[in-house]
């Protein structure tokens, strides 16, 4: 798979965390990925995809390949099912299950990258969170701008915005 291009017609699909957690999003509107789109990550080794929203979800299937198998399922972001894909992303991991991807639309939401966990210099359990997400500012209420004297505006209305987290656990 290619990261950021487009993937059997996933769009801006992005490796979050090496054979762990893939992110991306349908290209066909406000719809659930399509079995040519399953059948691409089932192929690729994916043994869960998650939908982040329900719009137009015909519900949890199974998707058989030559690789294993693919469940592909729905888990809304508010709420219990934030928990439930974190849960999904904890087996992966300790249980060194097949990787997840997750699902919204477009697939240009929000990403992010995991570091860790792994120990310090000083015996600490330390584990590392980047995101980035697009924003865009007019729909906070934040509309000033002012044009340049070369033409344009000095702001423009999408913003990026990058949030770098690190837990340390506690002994």
């Amino acid at each position: 798979m290619q990261p950021g291009a487009q993937f059997h017609g996933i769009r801006d699909y992005r490796e979050v965390m090496p054979g762990v957690l893939y992110r991306g999003g349908a290209n066909n509107g406000r719809a659930p990925l399509n079995r040519a789109e399953l059948d691409a990550l089932c192929d690729a080794g994916i043994g869960t995809a998650i939908y982040l929203y329900n719009t137009q979800f015909p519900g949890p299937s199974t998707i058989h390949c030559s690789k294993g198998s693919l469940d592909y399922i729905y888990r809304g972001w508010e709420g219990r099912g934030r928990a439930a894909v974190h849960q999904q992303i904890y087996n992966a991991i300790k249980q060194k299950s097949p990787p997840v991807f997750i699902h919204c639309w477009n697939g240009i939401h929000a990403t992010g990258a995991v570091a860790g966990p792994t120990e310090d210099f000083q015996g600490n359990i330390r584990l590392g969170f980047t995101f980035t997400t697009s924003i865009d500012r007019t729909a906070f209420g934040v509309a000033w701008n002012a044009k340049l004297p070369s033409g344009g505006n000095a702001l423009a209305d999408q913003v990026e915005l990058t949030i770098e987290l690190e837990f340390i656990r506690a002994s």
